[in-house]
């Protein structure tokens, strides 16, 4: 469903295609989640198309996941780009997307407060796993369990020769005064 505001932008799906070099990959899961999406809120923004050649330069997602869905018209706006710059503007609106950061803290109260209400976590796109990398967990599952926030660590090998151990072993014994550092010693046999 095209939201009603795009109705006017309104144009046979077929009309207009993918673009063959489009150098931004839409994995499955990538095509599932923006079907979860379309169904869940409609289509809100329309793709961009390259009025000369009829190809998509922002939105093959949008489209691909359209298609999957049967949907016969889609929303689009039409530029008048040379081929420079509609390959230009296509790496851009891709690359502008991963330039972006989350918020964590504020991206957990929002996630709290859609759970609060009932609302179908799904639908935001994040799956359990990527819920819980971020340390989000339900009010109801907050109330019985611990809260573990992941160290970053870094894993350091020494090597040092047997005949030397000694003499190592004083400042390996001064990192192990730093809270956090963890020691392990072993043999290389």
């Amino acid at each position: 469903m095209i939201v009603e505001a795009l109705k006017s932008l309104e144009v046979d799906i077929n009309s207009i295609k993918v673009d063959p070099r489009n150098a931004r990959q839409h994995p499955e899961q990538n095509i599932t989640a923006i079907k979860l999406s379309l169904t869940t809120y409609g289509q809100r923004k329309p793709i961009v198309v390259n009025k000369r050649s009829m190809t998509i330069e922002a939105g093959n997602g949008l489209y691909a996941a359209a298609k999957a869905l049967r949907w016969p018209t889609i929303a689009a706006v039409f530029v008048d780009d040379d081929g420079e710059t509609a390959k230009a503007f296509g790496i851009m609106d891709n690359r502008s997307a991963e330039l972006a950061e989350w918020n964590i803290p504020t991206l957990q109260d929002l996630m709290s407060e859609l759970d609060g209400v009932g609302f179908d976590i799904e639908a935001t796109g994040f799956t359990d796993a990527e819920l819980a990398a971020l340390d989000y967990t339900t009010p109801e599952l907050r109330e019985h369990t611990l809260e573990i926030r992941p160290c970053p660590m870094l894993r350091v090998l020494i090597s040092v020769p047997v005949d030397q151990a000694a003499k190592a072993q004083e400042a390996i014994t001064a990192l192990g005064t730093i809270p956090g550092i963890e020691i392990d010693y072993g043999a290389n046999d």
